[in-house]
Order: structure tokens, then sequence, then C-alpha cells
């Protein structure tokens, strides 16, 4: 069986930072290939999803209303090659707000020819095990 490599992009907050690092750890446990790139790694170098099988995209964002993505995320994002038809995890924060959160992060994925096939709102480090399960799950055959 070939393991998944699994990309996890973040915002630059301590929070996501934290969330992602106990990710990489939880789908290391499950036998998974994860590496973790932050967006407060400026440059301009591109960041190549070629040998990833799941991009995950985890972001903090601001408003209510019409909530505001990070810019950082948004540079971050062009950056990154080769994402067309990859698939895709959106993460934003459970707060109050998140559901439009999450359709915007999704459309802006989807806008790089990401194919979102899972997306939540993570309250803590308490949906950590099942969100990285639930990743875990999707089969690097199925592309």
């Amino acid at each position: 069986m070939n393991r998944l490599h699994v990309l996890i992009l973040h915002s630059s907050d301590r929070k996501a930072a934290d969330m992602a690092e106990a990710l990489v750890n939880e789908l290391v446990l499950l036998d998974c290939g994860a590496e973790i790139k932050s967006s407060a790694d400026k440059g301009s170098t591109p960041v190549t999803t070629a040998q990833y099988d799941v991009v995950c995209v985890m972001t903090r964002f601001s408003g209510l209303l019409k909530p505001q993505l990070p810019e950082e995320m948004d540079a971050l994002l062009r950056r990154c090659s080769r994402l067309e038809g990859k698939r895709a995890v959106a993460l934003v924060p459970a707060k109050l707000g998140s559901g439009r959160a999450l359709k915007a992060l999704m459309a802006r994925m989807e806008q790089q020819g990401m194919l979102v096939e899972d997306f939540d709102a993570v309250g803590g480090s308490g949906d950590v095990r099942p969100l990285a399960r639930r990743i875990a799950s999707l089969d690097p055959q199925q592309r």
C-alpha cells in the first residue's frame, strides 16, 4: 500500500502553527508522510506540490458577515505550483463566521484548481486526531 503524502499550508499565527504541528504528528502515527509550509516563510520561490497526494490549507480569518482571509495565505497559495486537480482539505478556526470563511477559502482553493474533498472548522487540539484519521482515509490511489 502506498503512503499518503500530505502538505499542510498554514497561516503565520501561533495557534495555526501549533495545530499544524499536532496534525503532522498524528498523520505520522497513521503512517502518512506530512510536511508543513507556513505563510510566514517569505520569499518568491515557488512551492511545488507535485509529490503530495493531499494539500491541507489551514488559515485564520477576520470579519463576520464577509470573512477576509489573510493576504499572506493568498500569496502563499499563488506561489504554489501544480495545484490543478490536487485533492485538498480546507480548515478554519471554529468561531462565529467560520461557515462563510470556509466557503471563501474553498472558493479560493478551487480557483487554483484544487479539488476540495474535506473541510472543517477546527475548535482545538481535541479535533486533531479525528481530522488526521479523515485525511489519512483519503486513498492515494484515487486521483
